[in-house]
């Protein structure tokens, strides 16, 4: 929960226009580098699905300015920044914890992964995709995962050994954080949150968390900050 206090940089809807220029400004001290910024719009009145923007270049900056500059629904926008080195394959992958389940039969861990796209991709999959995908789940921690949906990619850059390889790569360093994945679950346990998502990026074997989801996100950001006061 720290990390995520650390990391979050948050603004009124009314101040989006300085969002944007720390922004830009880290991109334009940063160049060379392929830094990722995830940017999150906070609706009046919605607590849960608040949207996400991933931004790499000013361009896709300043398209996204340009898109919600005007934009009345939102009171607040978030982003954080996760660093990420040029020209190097990487998957983005999402990892969804349900601690809500009571039948032991049940998974409460499911794991999706893409490569050299983005989690967008994820959510429109629809069984035809045409890009390495692979899905698995599992019951607990330190079992094995059940591989749901493997997909190889027609222009084969990558075959099946890769992408299972990757994905084992992906799963040990998700394992190695399970502490402070646990703490993270426990405290959003006290705010009555049982299920949430962490977004991640992994390349040259490291995981990084990029985002994370919840049912009341709203919530979660509330308590971080109250708590930081």
């Amino acid at each position: 929960m720290e990390e995520l206090q650390n990391e979050i940089h948050r603004y009124k809807i009314s101040d989006i226009s300085n969002l944007v220029k720390d922004i830009k400004n880290d991109i334009l001290q940063n160049q060379g580098k392929s830094n990722l910024y995830t940017i999150t719009l906070v609706r009046k009145n919605q607590i849960n699905a608040l949207p996400n923007v991933n931004i790499r270049t000013i361009e896709e900056l300043e398209e996204f300015y340009n898109k919600y500059n005007q934009n009345t629904q939102f009171s607040e926008v978030w982003f954080f920044k996760k660093n990420n080195s040029q020209n190097q394959q990487f998957s983005i992958g999402r990892i969804s914890f349900d601690n809500s389940q009571t039948l032991k039969s049940m998974e409460t861990q499911t794991v999706e992964q893409i490569w050299n796209s983005n989690h967008r991709d994820i959510n429109n999959y629809n069984g035809k995709y045409e890009k390495a995908y692979l899905r698995a789940s599992r019951k607990d921690w330190a079992m094995r995962y059940k591989i749901d949906k493997i997909n190889v990619p027609k222009d084969k850059s990558l075959n099946k050994n890769q992408i299972f390889t990757d994905f084992v790569e992906a799963v040990k360093e998700i394992e190695r954080k399970r502490e402070n994945i646990e703490q993270l679950s426990k405290s959003l346990e006290k705010m009555d949150i049982h299920e949430f998502t962490l977004e991640y990026l992994l390349q040259q074997g490291k995981v990084l968390f990029i985002d994370w989801d919840s049912h009341n996100d709203l919530k979660v950001i509330n308590n971080l900050f109250r708590d930081k006061r």
